[in-house]
């Protein structure tokens, strides 16, 4: 049996998110949206890289926030998912 680190929860600013998703590292994201509009750097850059679609998107309200689940389905897995040969809930 493999000993060694299987999960990592990332939190970061919009360079951090961005690298992990470019290099499609994210299997969950937890996304919270507050109330309040704050200036600043875009939460995600694209750099040319094609961003995943949501896919098992659950939410709930906590407080005046609004807290969302989604899977990334990367543009792969959308294709197999066309031939019928993925399960998004997999």
């Amino acid at each position: 049996m493999a000993v060694g680190i299987r999960h990592i929860m990332v939190e970061g600013g919009a360079e951090v998110i961005s690298s992990f998703l470019h290099e499609k590292l994210v299997d969950q994201l937890v996304v919270t949206v507050a109330p309040r509009l704050l200036g600043g750097l875009p939460a995600i850059t694209r750099n040319g890289v094609p961003l995943p679609v949501l896919g098992d998107v659950s939410y709930q309200q906590l407080g005046r926030d609004l807290i969302l689940w989604a899977r990334p389905l990367w543009e792969e897995q959308l294709n197999l998912q066309k031939e019928g040969t993925y399960d998004v809930r997999a």
